[in-house]
């Protein structure tokens, strides 16, 4: 059984580890296709926070995947707090990337 603890934690390690490298991946491409361009405050803005929420996300997995390997096989899930700030954040980003793609 503690094999399966052992997995099932690497399993949510790696889950939130691609999360965190999408949204970086994301954040670059907006940043990379504006690169010859004025894109100003808004790109830079974007920039960052893709920046904040791929590391938010990488603590994230990481606390996770530390309370999956000592919670057994029913671990308790993420708190009401982090899942609202994390969905925050990602709208946030979401109206940046969106501007970005409308304004240049």
């Amino acid at each position: 059984m503690h094999d399966a603890a052992g997995t099932a934690a690497e399993r949510t390690a790696l889950a939130w580890s691609r999360t965190s490298l999408a949204v970086l991946t994301n954040g670059g491409l907006l940043l990379l296709r504006h690169v010859t361009g004025a894109g100003g405050a808004l790109q830079w803005a974007t920039v960052g926070t893709a920046l904040a929420i791929a590391a938010l996300v990488v603590v994230l997995g990481r606390v996770r995947a530390q309370q999956v390997r000592n919670g057994g096989t029913q671990p308790p899930g993420p708190s009401a707090a982090v899942v609202v700030t994390l969905g925050f954040a990602v709208t946030v980003f979401g109206v940046f990337v969106t501007a970005g793609l409308l304004v240049f």
